[in-house]
């Protein structure tokens, strides 16, 4: 077995094998689950009443959800990358032909299946949950989509992840970063509380998040069939203001971000943050 293969698999058996790891990872998105379940739900069903709204504001917050899983994932798997350095395993570059290059790749390529794996299982009881909610389901066209944005967002948030798990130096600050990003994804994500309801300067700090990008582009998808039935015969400048309200499309001076300016966004951060680890890691060789 080749190097590369030998160390990923080495660091998904470690983190799959640390139960309070997973749970850490989860964390994001167990609490949002939690708050809008005990409390959020309620209320913003009062301001979307009728028989779809329901389904609507499911969908609004599970694509949220799938969002932060995404980054508190990627964090969590990177635990074995801090366990590494503080317990000298990863001494084994400097007596070893392993080079520190293919060492950095396996611990980005593990994050990026732990977290895709871990987020692939949210999707799952997403659906059972939209199912047992009386909500429609995705078509097998629109789960295609949801995981190549998935793809896109799990790629930027392991990068920068990545980067973040480069600069802590051991597991007291690995576990305290943990539970920070856990407690706040959900805010910068703008899944706690809707865009229309920040003041300005805070949509702006959302809107400049990647995982925000992500959950903007996963609303599309899962909100697309229930806000077609809510707003059925309603005015596309009602629609359009629901929609930015709630973060199904972010609006930058009046103009509408595609998709696609999104996507790209995710996909130069994960592109941006890649290169800033190389550096890192060379500075540190030197």
């Amino acid at each position: 077995m080749s190097v590369i293969p030998a160390l990923v698999r080495r660091h998904c058996l470690i983190f799959f094998r640390d139960r309070m790891n997973v749970f850490f990872s989860m964390l994001g998105a167990i609490i949002v689950l939690l708050l809008y379940i005990t409390f959020l739900k309620n209320l913003m069903i009062q301001s979307v009443p009728g028989e779809y709204g329901s389904s609507l504001m499911d969908s609004w917050i599970i694509a949220g959800i799938l969002a932060v899983t995404s980054v508190t994932a990627a964090l969590g798997s990177l635990g074995i990358l801090v366990s590494d350095k503080t317990s000298g395993a990863s001494k084994i570059v400097t007596v070893s032909p392993v080079k520190p290059i293919q060492v950095a790749a396996s611990y980005i390529i593990s994050s990026f299946l732990i977290t895709m794996m871990l987020g692939i299982f949210v999707l799952m009881c997403a659906e059972v949950f939209i199912a047992v909610s009386g909500g429609p389901l995705l078509s097998a066209v629109a789960l295609l989509e949801v995981l190549g944005v998935m793809i896109a967002g799990t790629a930027s948030s392991c990068s920068i992840m990545f980067f973040v798990a480069t600069l802590l130096k051991t597991t007291e600050s690995y576990s305290t970063a943990c539970v920070i990003v856990g407690t706040l994804v959900g805010f910068v994500a703008g899944t706690y509380i809707p865009m229309g309801t920040l003041p300005e300067a805070m949509r702006n700090v959302v809107m400049m998040m990647p995982v925000s990008h992500e959950g903007m582009i996963l609303r599309q998808i899962f909100m697309d069939v229930p806000e077609g039935l809510y707003f059925e015969g309603a005015s596309a400048d009602a629609v359009h203001q629901f929609n930015v309200d709630m973060g199904y499309v972010f609006n930058v001076g009046g103009t509408d971000l595609s998709i696609w300016i999104s996507l790209l966004f995710l996909v130069g951060t994960a592109a941006l943050f890649l290169l800033l680890s190389s550096y890192m890691i060379s500075r540190k060789k030197d």
